[in-house]
């Protein structure tokens, strides 16, 4: 017991509801690629209210690192990522008043910018944000229903039509599989797969398309084992 209240006060004192890791693999081997190093503040109800992550090699160096800011959306956050590796930042904001979004790429090295606005569609969300769509939908996606999303992908500073949909349910874990709707893309863009314990509605492992590119700037597919404190 006086275990659990220090670590409730550690977590008062930091203004962080959770910190845990993902360790991101070559899918079917044990290559480590990089790992993801979370914190994040939630409410009552579990839903991410901040999260930022800290993405690192695995000699230890940070490479890149991403805040989101969902107090304006639950499933459309401000968003600020850098890759130090290849030189850039990506901001994403928000207007939830005309559903606005501004995403604008800048290379440090040059400093140039490029921007693209566009109008989020009811059923959008952006990167962070799905871990929140997931939990207001859970209920939904357990019952066998296919959701269709508009995700924002910071990088094509645009949106692509997914379905959600359950794909299977063993020994407490639950697997969504996260298609993507354009006959042209499928042919590029495997199946996302994300696995979550149903009782704590934690993400365990994610498999496919990462958001972070390789140290080429190439897209990368991987495999992402989730650790969490006990």
């Amino acid at each position: 017991m006086k275990k659990i209240i220090l670590i409730a006060l550690l977590f008062s004192v930091s203004g962080y509801s959770l910190e845990f890791t993902g360790k991101a693999y070559k899918p079917g081997t044990t290559e480590l690629l990089y790992i993801e190093k979370h914190k994040t503040q939630d409410d009552e109800k579990g839903f991410n209210k901040v999260i930022e992550t800290e993405y690192v090699t695995p000699d230890g160096k940070v490479f890149a690192k991403i805040k989101s800011d969902f107090s304006k959306d639950l499933i459309i956050p401000d968003k600020v990522f850098e890759d130090f590796r290849l030189g850039i930042k990506d901001t994403l904001v928000f207007n939830p008043e005309n559903r606005n979004v501004k995403i604008t790429r800048t290379d440090e090295k040059t400093k140039k910018e490029k921007s693209n606005d566009f109008k989020a569609k009811k059923n959008s969300l952006a990167g962070q944000g799905f871990n929140n769509y997931l939990l207001q939908n859970f209920a939904t996606l357990e019952k066998g229903k296919s959701l269709p999303v508009n995700f924002i992908v910071l990088t094509n500073q645009d949106y692509f039509e997914f379905d959600i949909k359950k794909k299977s349910e063993k020994e407490g874990d639950i697997i969504f599989g996260l298609n993507i709707s354009s006959l042209l893309f499928k042919a590029f863009i495997s199946e996302i797969r994300t696995t979550y314990e149903i009782a704590s509605k934690r993400l365990l492992v994610f498999f496919g398309l990462s958001n972070i590119a390789d140290a080429k700037g190439k897209a990368q597919n991987v495999e992402i084992k989730y650790e969490y404190p006990k």
